[in-house]
Order: C-alpha cells, then sequence, then structure tokens
C-alpha cells in the first residue's frame, strides 16, 4: 500500500533494484515525476512509478502540491507519465 507521494527531484533519479548502489539502476525517474514511497529503509525508499518498481535514496525525492499534476496516458489508454510542474511566480 501506498503510504505518501514523492516526486523526483533531481533531472535524472536512478531507481535501484535493491537499496544499494552497487548496481545498475533498472529505470530512472526524470525531476517531477511522482513516485509512491511503499516502504522505507534507512536513507532508502521502495517506490513504484509510472516506470515500475524499485528503491530510491530519500535525498532525490521531494514533496510538490499534487494539484499540479500532469499525466499523459496514450491511445492506449495506458499511463505514460505522472509529472508535477513547479509554477514559476
Amino acid at each position: 500500500m501506498i503510504q505518501t507521494h514523492l516526486y523526483a527531484k533531481n533531472t535524472v533519479t536512478p531507481v535501484y533494484c535493491s537499496p544499494s548502489e552497487d548496481g545498475h539502476p533498472g529505470f530512472v525517474l526524470h525531476q517531477g515525476n511522482w513516485m509512491g514511497v511503499l516502504e522505507e529503509q534507512g536513507k532508502w525508499l521502495h517506490v513504484i512509478a509510472v516506470g515500475g518498481e524499485g528503491w530510491v535514496q530519500r535525498e532525490f525525492a521531494e514533496v510538490r502540491a499534487h494539484g499540479d499534476l500532469h499525466i499523459l496516458i496514450t491511445d492506449k489508454f495506458e499511463v505514460e507519465y505522472v509529472n508535477s510542474v513547479v509554477s514559476k511566480q
């Protein structure tokens, strides 16, 4: 069950298969991409995102306003991405 909703903080945020930087990332998230936190383990967050499931370092995640969500759905009704854009005021 998703505990909280966070967003990728960096331009490129690696998502690892296990809570360790030893291996190659399974996929990456881009700045503003949504991730649902499934569990926390030290400095690591077990997350689910549009690209799959994996582990992200806590320092690469941030809270953003849910009202700024952008969702792209393909012609086959598949979610391509969920992103939060920071408003510039």
